[in-house]
């Protein structure tokens, strides 16, 4: 597999020097509003459809339709959400990327810290974040931890990765304002997960050591033998035996982190996106990877390696077989 400078699961990769500029760049800094939902009668007479559900509608481009949300939705525009993220700017992160796809129903932001962990000579894990916003109601306003490997395009998933999420209450400005000490945490996150890494790296598996991880993470839940799971964790141990990018690192080669790794090419690299009528293509690839059920299995594959790293070399048997 050749190597690739990859942005963040399709998004913009054109840097930004701050916050209103990443506005500008990734089309975020735009007026929206809530109107009421109408439907014309028989005879064209406009009629209310619910006292309980109201239209977001993008002013900046002709009053055209976002989405539908509950009346209690309060709106926090894209730049104001994303100042939660201020005080990581101010210690010196870089804004890397976003994008706000569609009819900017939903905003994305990745921040990029100086903190990277060297894998190989010019191949490093970087300190990523991605924050969230949404106008149609499908999300919160979230910030997520992302340890990214740009040069194969693969994010990682750690306990550290649940969001902070804010639901669009109407409240919800207030709280923004008194979390943004969240980020004082920033160090925290990644110190943990670097030195988790290392850990894995210094570990050696042996087949059934190997075997043993892949059914912690994918377990049966039936006696009933199941062609998809085998088939899935045959992919990951193909991944990790012979085709992925720990096979050709002898860093990494048959390393517990080599397996957490061919978890993660696996969910991000191989895992077919699924299409929805109510996701573009962007928002459909950044939930495979970092939300969906691909995404907890990434996570429940590093939470496995960790424990296990208490455990040093001894793994065999770790496993309650």
């Amino acid at each position: 597999m050749a190597k690739h400078d990859y942005s963040f699961f399709g998004l913009s990769n054109e840097p930004a020097d701050s916050l209103a500029e990443a506005g500008q760049i990734y089309g975020m800094d735009f007026e929206v509003e809530k109107c009421p939902l109408y439907y014309a009668d028989a005879k064209g007479n406009p009629t209310r459809i619910s006292p309980w559900d109201e239209q977001v509608v993008n002013v900046d481009k002709n009053r055209a339709p976002i989405g539908v949300v509950g009346i209690g939705y309060q709106i926090v525009r894209h730049l104001h959400a994303f100042d939660i993220a201020q005080p990581l700017i101010d210690a010196g992160a870089h804004i890397v990327g976003g994008g706000c796809p569609n009819n900017g129903e939903r905003a994305y932001l990745v921040l990029q810290t100086d903190q990277k962990l060297e894998i190989a000579p010019g191949d490093c894990i970087v300190n990523r974040y991605l924050l969230l916003n949404s106008y149609d109601g499908t999300g919160k306003i979230e910030v997520r931890f992302t340890p990214y490997r740009s040069t194969y395009g693969i994010a990682f998933t750690t306990n550290a990765n649940r969001p902070l999420a804010f639901k669009h209450t109407r409240n919800v400005a207030k709280r923004l304002t008194l979390t943004k000490r969240v980020f004082r945490g920033v160090n925290e996150n990644w110190n943990q997960f670097s030195d988790s890494v290392k850990k894995m790296l210094a570990i050696s598996l042996n087949q059934q050591q190997a075997t043993e991880f892949v059914e912690a993470v994918m377990p049966a839940t039936s006696d009933e033998p199941s062609t998809r799971l085998e088939n899935q964790r045959a992919e990951v141990m193909e991944i990790y035996h012979k085709t992925g990018i720990g096979t050709r690192m002898p860093q990494c080669r048959g390393t517990l982190f080599g397996l957490v790794q061919a978890f993660a090419e696996w969910a991000d690299i191989h895992r077919t996106v699924r299409k929805s009528k109510k996701r573009d293509d962007i928002a459909a690839a950044l939930d495979t990877r970092l939300v969906a059920d691909s995404a907890k299995k990434k996570a429940k594959a590093f939470a496995v390696a960790v424990a296990l790293t208490k455990l040093g070399n001894k793994t065999a048997g770790a496993f309650g077989k």
